[in-house]
């Protein structure tokens, strides 16, 4: 049984950094604090040794053709949640599962409309409709404004002055200009992006990477896809993983989602949620009439530092924007992960014989 302890003044800085894809120098921004080269690298191996942090290549869901993407959470009836887990598991686009006793949350990409209403149905029948939030989004006509960033939610457990990249958002718009020319879907070549989603890339980039010449080879097509934004690379955190070696770590993790009231909108609540309240949303996503959020929460009767900020509180902060509000929370102790951002999952066998 792994033995949890407080955070180091290292682990903090350089898993906020790696994080926020900053790979190069030992300087945390605004921090005035640098870290020996050979510290870095021990630390930064032990931070993906220990599972805290995942590299992923992520595609634009627009560009291949998998615009729709729905946000699902459910929690069934007890006897039934190994089963409805393993279904939500099986859909083809499934890109992530958060599992626990009580709660399932999951993320699915859709090819159409028909097939997205498809998979709704689906997700509902298996838990008897005991869904709580199903938020479904065209990503062709609104992005996701934080999508799995987890830097500044981590630096605020670190104790860290601010955050360097976040929000980071999903991408949604199609920026292929031979698509806006009316390039049909199967004119392009998907097999080398898939290949390259279903393959993880070096990770710790405070290190040098090993490069086998394979990596070489696919080098300057993975420049590319960068370059014109068909895909990005990511850098995600492993909650479950991080509270079973931390301490100081969040022990749970909350899901809210409400309908906008009349004048109110959904980046005006982002903004008094972290300027405000000083949460930092992992998640926030909104069609313009609903908003879904997630959060990292602690325990109840949990204290807080005397040295914090006072700040406003989050439900009176919510209820001034959203009505018909639904709060899930969890434990991150309980809960596991079936799929951990599996974007390989978004090609069929078609899609990769383009």
């Amino acid at each position: 049984m792994i033995k949890s302890r407080a955070l180091s003044e290292a682990e903090g800085l350089l898993t906020q950094r790696v994080l926020a894809g900053e790979g190069s120098g030992p300087r945390s921004p605004g921090s005035g604090t640098e870290v020996p080269r050979r510290t870095r690298q021990t630390v930064v191996q032990r931070i993906y040794q220990r599972g805290w942090v995942h590299d992923r290549y992520v595609p634009n869901p627009a560009w291949i053709d998998r615009p729709f993407v729905t946000f699902a959470l459910a929690q069934p009836y007890s006897e039934e949640v190994v089963r409805a887990a393993q279904r939500w598991r099986q859909e083809a686009g499934t890109v992530l599962l958060w599992v626990s006793p009580e709660t399932l949350f999951g993320v699915f990409f859709s090819r159409d409309e028909r097939s997205r209403s498809r998979l709704a149905e689906k997700l509902r029948s298996s838990v008897r409709d005991r869904t709580e939030i199903l938020l479904a989004l065209d990503l062709r006509e609104q992005a996701i404004p934080v999508y799995f960033d987890f830097e500044a939610a981590w630096s605020r457990v670190a104790g860290l002055s601010g955050a360097i990249s976040y929000p980071h958002s999903l991408p949604g718009v199609v920026v292929d200009p031979a698509r806006s020319e009316g390039e049909p879907s199967g004119g392009r070549n998907l097999r080398p992006l898939s290949e390259l989603v279903g393959t993880s890339f070096p990770s710790g980039r405070f290190r040098s990477p090993r490069l086998g010449s394979s990596l070489h080879i696919r080098g300057n097509v993975e420049q590319r896809y960068l370059r014109h934004g068909w895909m990005e690379r990511r850098t995600f955190l492993e909650p479950t993983e991080v509270a079973r070696w931390v301490s100081d770590f969040p022990r749970r993790v909350a899901f809210v989602q409400g309908e906008m009231l009349p004048g109110a909108t959904a980046p005006a609540l982002f903004h008094a949620l972290v300027e405000e309240c000083r949460i930092n949303p992992f998640l926030y996503a909104t069609d313009h009439q609903r908003v879904l959020l997630a959060t990292f929460s602690q325990d109840p009767g949990t204290r807080r530092s005397e040295r914090e900020i006072p700040r406003a509180g989050v439900l009176a902060t919510l209820q001034k924007s959203l009505r018909g509000i639904t709060i899930v929370r969890d434990s991150l102790d309980s809960m596991s992960t079936l799929v951990d951002h599996r974007y390989d999952h978004l090609f069929d066998t078609d899609d990769a014989g383009r």
